[in-house]
Parts: C-alpha cells; structure tokens; sequence
C-alpha cells in the first residue's frame, strides 16, 4: 500500500471527477425540469385517449366508429381488461348479476371468480346476506360498478366486431 501524500491539486482533481457525474445530471434534470413535470401531467389524458388496448393477451386497435360514439374505455377497464384471460371474459360475459353456490360447490365457485373478485369486477357477498335467503349457500358474489363497465364495454366491442365482419364480408354473386 502507498503511503504517498497526495498533494492539494490532485485531492481537487479527485473531487471534481467525483462530482463531475452529479453534478452534471442534476444540471440535466433542473434544465429539463419544467417540461418534465408538463409530460407527467398529461400522461394520465394520453394514457386514456390510447387507441389499442389489451384484452387477455391480444392487442386490439379501438375503432374511430367506436370513438366517435364515445365507447372509450375508461383508464380502469383498460387496466382490467390488459389483466383478463379468456376464461375471465367467459365468465364477466355469463354472469351479469350475482351467484350463489351452496357448501358442495363452493369450491368450484371461487376457483370460477377468485381472479374477477381480485381485479374488483366481482365482490364476494357476505355470510348474512348469503343466510338471508335460507337457501344455505356457502359462497356468492356480486358484480361491482367496474364489473358492469367492463362487461358492458366487452358486449360492445364483439357487437361493432360482428358489424364490421357483416360489413367487409364479400356478398354473394349468384
């Protein structure tokens, strides 16, 4: 090991090349400051206005017919329906109100919801409500708010997908 002193130019030298990094990216960030923090206002709006979506895994391209309808998603079904698989868009399409399962089905029951009752489209209904009707059910839920957006927005989007296959599809020469 080196017992040499260093002398005061080259402990300022050292100084220097260790601040010269920060230094120079603080600098970049308050340049830049300003318009940075006008991106991240109005991410959330463009974020919204986004015309592809995800749905279990397939990317989808929203139709301008859809726009000028004003069938957008909001920022809430997007981010539920990029979460889905196809056997959650089965079940959201089945089941529009609320379900009950008696003690020998409830199993089945959670297994069929527990994702949607996570994403917040369903709600497990509680025990005294579920007593309430003396039938003996086990386990039920409910759709939320969220649950009736999305599952209205899915009816929409394979309804305008019908329309738009009745109207590419060649018609018949006899």
């Amino acid at each position: 090991m080196s017992t040499e002193k260093k002398t005061r130019f080259e402990l300022i030298v050292e100084l220097i090349k260790a601040l010269a990094w920060p230094v120079f990216a603080m600098f970049i960030v308050l340049s830049f400051w300003i318009p940075l923090q006008k991106i991240m206002q109005k991410l959330p709006d463009i974020v919204e206005r986004a015309n592809v979506i995800n749905i279990a895994g397939l990317s989808l391209e929203i139709n301008q017919s859809l726009q000028l309808k004003g069938l957008n998603p909001s920022t809430n079904v997007k981010q539920v329906l990029s979460e889905l698989t196809p056997n959650d868009i089965s079940a959201v399409l089945a089941l529009r109100g609320s379900a009950s399962y008696p003690p020998e089905s409830e199993a089945s029951g959670r297994s069929d919801y527990d994702h949607l009752v996570s994403l917040g489209l369903y709600t497990e209904v509680s025990k005294q409500e579920l007593d309430k009707g003396g039938k003996g059910y086990s386990y039920g839920i409910s759709i939320t708010p969220l649950g009736t957006e999305t599952r209205k927005y899915l009816l929409v989007l394979i309804s305008e997908f019908l329309q738009q296959i009745d109207t590419s599809s060649p018609t018949p020469t006899p």
